[in-house]
């Protein structure tokens, strides 16, 4: 099945790169399909459709993979971060806006510690963990993941502060100051509504 996929997949995402409206064309397909066709050929080589794909549309692909029954997972999102990131810092904001304001605080606390140099926060001096100030210096965070997310991390947010300054502030400032499970919570609420109205089953 994977190798029948697999060819049907690039024709499909070749014919709507081809149209006289890509974009247009990519917004019409269903979000599932999306997911379905950047599984099928790759990120690598669906890189050009996720560039043109709504954020409506990559909304409903993090549905699809970043949970596992009611829990968070962060593994599946990065290679769609990734792929926003490589579109440009407008790209990346005009997504990340549209998503829910408790997903895009859990992403970034689940992977940072974050420290509010505004109230004299810092990190110990015999902490020899990653820091990375932002760009505004209002915040040092303290990187938690392994090199590659927290290379992802860092042009996350750096990528944020460009498109939206506002944005970038309010994201960490509630990753810092929500709790956890609140947060994961209603992301689940949110998300199990969204894929309910698409008719999947929860």
């Amino acid at each position: 099945r994977a190798q029948l996929a697999g060819p049907r997949g690039y024709r499909r995402i070749d014919a709507l790169l081809l149209a006289d409206d890509a974009a247009a064309a990519i917004g019409e397909v269903a979000p599932g399909e999306v997911f379905e066709l950047v599984h099928e050929v790759g990120f690598e080589d669906a890189a050009d459709l996720i560039h043109l794909a709504t954020p409506e549309q990559i909304q409903g692909c993090l549905d699809l993979d970043g949970w596992a029954k009611d829990q968070l997972e962060l593994a599946p999102l990065a290679p769609w971060l990734s792929a926003l990131l490589d579109a440009g810092f407008e790209k990346f904001g005009q997504v990340w806006s549209q998503l829910d304001a408790e997903l895009r605080a859990l992403i970034l606390q689940r992977q940072v510690r974050i420290y509010d140099t505004s109230l004299g926060e810092g990190p110990d001096d015999d902490n020899d963990g990653a820091m990375f100030p932002t760009p505004d210096g209002f915040f040092i965070l303290e990187l938690t993941g392994d090199d590659d997310s927290q290379r992802l991390i860092m042009r996350l947010v750096e990528d944020l502060y460009r498109a939206d300054l506002d944005l970038a502030r309010h994201t960490i400032m509630a990753a810092r100051s929500e709790p956890p499970a609140e947060l994961e919570e209603q992301s689940y609420r949110w998300r199990a509504g969204r894929l309910a109205d698409l008719g999947y089953v929860d």
